[in-house]
């Protein structure tokens, strides 16, 4: 059988603005003065108006007051956009931020993305420029964009990030929110570490499975560093969260029929949702929900689905759909009904790199890749098919199919030093300090 991962952007439900929750700070943002001179250490690429992003040597989650939405007069292809870009200006201190477009009455994106007037990511196709970073569609009411998304895209020299939300569908009285999720450090360093929640519906794992999947999720991600001092070190905090369903099958469908509803419920859970948890206390981490088995609407019958991300990268706050990862159990079994608990471990990894925001080394068909430059790629023109038309590890061995984001699972990948950056500017990755 092959082994599948799978992922999407996918969000539901605007966030309050009245409290703080994962111990990360929600407020309004803040425009700079045109009167004032700009901060020290910046550079006036952007315009006077230009957005500032978080706050020194914090983690922050802004929403942007955007203006006026607009819908475009087309009856064939009803969008809504701004008539002007959204301007960021880049301080210096500066090491990831991730943009969210939230929309819960119509499907989001970003139409252009222009990192000092270079493309970073496009709705249509560029002429003569390729794209810094692969967008992703979002088949929900969420998208997000990544910051830096690859090693193409670090922030070097960089001042001045013009993005354009919109979103496609009928008239209504809402409008996109847009928050931009941040991290500033005065050294520009990295984060070393990833606190990550359990919730665990109909008691697909216990306690104790949780502890041994923390040591091996550890072990995970030294193989794949390769001894390598600088990696990513996520683990557990101590609180896990049950949830059960109606018919207490732990089974959950993704896709746009009614059938999927337990699953936006679930992915979409704030933590002041949730009963006997303390909130106030709580770090910003990640969401891995647990269960029996994934369904995914429209999925081939010889795939099988393990995991599936939130987003690429997920959205970095709780409380939407995109906000949370699922795990199969049961898709990791053996033909006894025991846990292979290596792979699982192995997938958990692997969805985290998209929650954080790396693409697939190499997609199914041979023809699309990430944009890291130190990942090799499995080009079918060059190694050719296996079954149904895909390359898997047996064509890819020599090339990315020991990597930890080709996209067949079964394999203990390995990651680039620049795929660790990724990772590690994410504005969740934490210090100790």
């Amino acid at each position: 059988m092959i082994y599948r991962w799978l992922e999407h952007s996918a969000v539901f439900c605007a966030l309050p603005l009245t409290f703080v929750f994962w111990g990360c700070e929600i407020s309004d943002g803040t425009r700079v003065d045109p009167d004032k001179e700009p901060p020290k250490g910046w550079h006036d690429d952007c315009g006077p108006d230009a957005f500032v992003i978080g706050q020194p040597n914090q983690f922050m989650v802004q929403k942007i007051s955007t203006g006026a939405w607009e819908f475009v007069d087309d009856p064939s292809f009803p969008l809504l956009a701004l008539s002007q870009p959204i301007q960021l200006r880049l301080p210096d201190d500066l090491v990831g931020l991730v943009v969210t477009v939230d929309d819960p009455h119509r499907m989001p994106g970003l139409y252009d993305t222009l990192l000092d007037r270079r493309i970073v990511s496009s709705m249509y196709e560029p002429q003569g420029e390729k794209e810094l970073s692969k967008s992703h569609h979002a088949w929900e009411d969420t998208f997000s964009l990544g910051l830096p998304s690859n090693a193409k895209t670090m922030l070097k020299g960089r001042r001045c990030l013009e993005i354009d939300p919109v979103s496609i569908g009928d008239d209504s009285n809402a409008t996109p929110e847009v928050y931009i999720t941040s991290i500033r450090r005065d050294d520009r360093g990295q984060g070393d570490f990833l606190d990550i929640q359990a919730r665990i519906l109909d008691g697909a794992l216990s306690a104790e499975e949780i502890v041994q999947l923390d040591h091996l999720l550890g072990e995970t991600y030294r193989h794949a560093c390769q001894g390598r001092a600088e990696c990513l070190r996520p683990h557990f905090v101590d609180q896990f969260v049950s949830i059960n369903s109606a018919d207490g099958a732990g089974e959950v469908t993704i896709g746009d029929s009614a059938e999927s509803e337990l699953y936006r419920e679930i992915a979409a859970l704030r933590c002041d949702d949730i009963q006997n948890i303390s909130c106030e206390d709580a770090e910003r981490g990640i969401n891995i929900v647990f269960v029996n088995l994934l369904h995914l609407e429209g999925l081939d019958d010889d795939l099988t689905l393990l995991g599936l991300a939130g987003g690429i990268p997920a959205t970095p706050f709780d409380g939407t759909i995109g906000s949370s990862l699922f795990i199969s159990v049961d898709g990791h079994r053996y033909s006894d009904g025991s846990i292979a608990y290596d792979m699982l471990a192995d997938t958990i990894a692997h969805e985290l790199g998209h929650t954080l925001g790396l693409f697939h080394t190499t997609e199914q068909q041979g023809k699309d890749f990430d944009p890291i430059a130190d990942t090799p790629e499995c080009d079918r023109k060059i190694y050719g098919t296996g079954a149904g038309g895909r390359v898997n590890y047996n064509e890819c061995r020599n090339a990315d199919g020991n990597n930890l984001m080709f996209w067949e699972g079964g394999v203990q990948g390995i990651l680039t030093p620049e795929q660790v950056m990724v990772l590690r500017s994410h504005p969740l990755a934490y210090r100790e300090d």
